[in-house]
């Protein structure tokens, strides 16, 4: 089986709000708050943090063989260890993307039978549903938010 490319979507919803402060013995506000799909060391597709979604589309290359594996300048880590980049930032001067927090999304978390189900789709592609609020109230990040996406074949 030779490469394929898939369409990959992942849409976010309940956004955190705009402005976001962290107390820990100081205030750093941060407003206007984004978030944005990493496309290598670039921050693309922003969504203000109030929107009633954030959705991201782009190419994945799937490579079969034993273990899948992914391609891309959306994907990052290594061989085993794929994943995607949901970053968090602010607009500063000249609006000029200013991270501060992102979410790891690993591909490895996309099941077998919904990888296949893509894969011999005719519409090639794999969604991701996720809640970009954490616990707090504040933007989702960290790497342990990856199993709180729910991909499917559509």
């Amino acid at each position: 089986m030779k490469n394929i490319v898939l369409n990959f979507r992942v849409v976010g919803h309940n956004l955190p709000g705009i402005k976001f402060t962290i107390v820990q013995g100081a205030v750093v506000d941060r407003d206007p708050v984004y978030i944005g799909i990493q496309k290598k060391d670039e921050v693309i597709d922003l969504a203000r943090g109030d929107a009633k979604k954030a959705e991201f589309n782009f190419p994945v290359e799937v490579i079969p063989g034993k273990e899948y594996d992914f391609r891309g300048p959306f994907i990052h880590g290594g061989k085993g260890e794929r994943f995607l980049y949901l970053s968090w930032g602010e607009l500063g001067k000249g609006n000029k993307f200013e991270m501060f927090r992102r979410a790891k999304l690993f591909l490895s978390d996309i099941e077998l039978k919904i990888l296949k189900a893509a894969l011999s789709n005719n519409s090639r592609t794999i969604e991701g549903a996720i809640d970009l609020t954490d616990d707090k109230g504040g933007p989702l990040c960290g790497s342990a938010v990856s199993r709180k996406v729910i991909w499917r074949a559509s």
